[in-house]
């Protein structure tokens, strides 16, 4: 008898500790620092299954991958890469999606690419092996910028175009068309126009536009069927995209124009399944400059500070820090 009380007793002890012990994986900082001159991040992305963070750079056209401890590594170093800005993740496939683009802001950037390069490079989401590059340039007239990209659960890709009024699919096999093109979307030459892009597991797509602040509902089926969302107030600039819930979206605000509003991250909802929307939340207690995606690392929101005005003005000193901040909404 005293055996068996003693074992319970020895039981009920470590169960009490267990329970003071913290879980680790809601251990997560309020902030991540990335301590590399000249990154100019514009997206991240976190892989639930590798269970680290993944960072393209705009400046030196390279993916980082950051562990949760906080230590990073060069984990894609390809020569194709110039500029790199949406990032997506396949989980059913294991890839990584890259958007390559040139602007001119690349350590890589060449004359004859500039406004010309437009690709989407998949590599393996554990190695970082390419498995392909998709070449999106020849499938609309005018300058390009890939700026958002995204997948369904069949495997196909579908990416928007900052500076062509087009989205772009890439089906399973790597074969590229155009999905939509509409005048809808366009932004005057030299703005922004569609940026963000998130898949609806309701088979349909929600497109940002930055220089209207517009969002798009564009189903799969149809989409040339696609229909403007009304939001009941306005949010001025839109960029990131993160489809929090079926009913509920952040989106990044950023201020590129140097107009008079407030920069903020947005978290907006619906009732009737995205014809219209409602604010219900706001943050802008930011730790860096100039937000430009968000995404969910262990169940929590965070956003990254690219800092890109920086990068754009040639009197501005290298920056060598950014940060990926953890969002608190009210």
């Amino acid at each position: 008898m005293r055996i068996i009380i003693t074992l319970i007793v020895s039981i009920s002890a470590l169960l009490m500790i267990s329970s003071r012990t913290p879980n680790v994986r809601e251990a997560l900082p309020g902030l991540f620092q990335l301590r590399e001159s000249g990154l100019y991040p514009e997206s991240f992305i976190y892989s639930s299954r590798e269970d680290c963070i993944y960072i393209g750079s705009y400046h030196k056209g390279k993916v980082i991958r950051m562990k949760m401890n906080g230590e990073t590594e060069d984990f894609i170093c390809d020569d194709s890469l110039v500029s790199v800005l949406g990032l997506s993740i396949d989980q059913q496939h294991n890839w990584l999606i890259v958007c390559n683009a040139d602007n001119g802001l690349s350590i890589r950037s060449k004359r004859k690419n500039i406004d010309r390069l437009a690709s989407v490079i998949i590599y393996d989401l554990s190695t970082g092996l390419k498995i392909r590059s998709v070449n999106l340039s020849h499938l609309s007239d005018g300058p390009h910028l890939l700026n958002g990209v995204t997948s369904d659960q069949n495997g196909n890709i579908y990416v928007t175009d900052s500076y062509a009024p087009v989205i772009y699919r890439i089906d399973e096999e790597g074969i590229p068309s155009v999905f939509v093109s509409d005048e809808k979307f366009k932004a005057p030459r030299g703005a922004f126009g569609l940026s963000g892009i998130v898949y609806h597991p309701d088979h349909f797509l929600i497109v940002g536009q930055a220089f209207d602040a517009l969002l798009f509902r564009i189903p799969i089926s149809n989409p040339s069927d696609f229909k403007q969302l009304t939001l009941d107030r306005p949010v001025h600039s839109i960029d990131g995209l993160l489809l929090q819930k079926k009913n509920r979206l952040i989106l990044v605000s950023n201020n590129f124009s140097g107009d008079p509003f407030n920069e903020s991250i947005y978290q907006i909802q619906t009732r009737d399944h995205w014809q219209t929307a409602v604010v219900i939340d706001s943050f802008a207690s930011f730790a860096g400059r100039f937000p430009t995606s968000v995404s969910n690392i262990r169940d929590e929101v965070y956003v990254n500070y690219s800092y890109l005005p920086d990068l754009i003005d040639p009197g501005t000193k290298s920056i060598d820090e950014f940060q990926i901040q953890k969002i608190q909404f009210r």
